[in-house]
């Protein structure tokens, strides 16, 4: 997946995958997320030559535990990759900052089948 290709299926809503679908769906639910990750990211850019998608989603979830904010609030572990990958996607100088892998097939039926299982044994749970 090329950066170019990926931000010209968000601007045309064609998600070639579930988890884009998903992630497409997220991106316009909770654009303050969004803006929020990509802030956290330039802060540490500051400080760090790379870091984990992870860790800035767990620093806006401790975030919003501790304001506790009201309504519904997840971040579901599937959107740290492409939050990583449109930050990556809309950097100017693109610099490696966060590293993902290509999803193969395999990898995205073993994504789709993880969240298929979730769903179905009810274990998605606000963080």
């Amino acid at each position: 997946m090329t950066d170019i290709d990926f931000l010209r299926r968000i601007h045309t809503n064609q998600p070639t995958t579930r988890g884009e679908a998903s992630f497409f769906k997220f991106m316009k639910q909770n654009p303050h997320i969004v803006q929020r990750f990509m802030e956290l990211r330039e802060q540490m850019r500051q400080v760090r030559s790379r870091y984990r998608a992870t860790r800035v989603v767990e620093a806006i979830r401790w975030d919003r535990d501790l304001k506790r904010e009201d309504g519904r609030f997840k971040i579901s572990n599937g959107q740290k990759a492409y939050l990583a990958r449109l930050a990556m996607a809309l950097d100017v100088v693109p610099n490696g900052f966060f590293q993902t892998k290509e999803l193969t097939r395999s990898t995205r039926e073993a994504y789709t089948l993880k969240a298929y299982s979730r769903q179905r044994h009810n274990l998605d749970q606000d963080d």
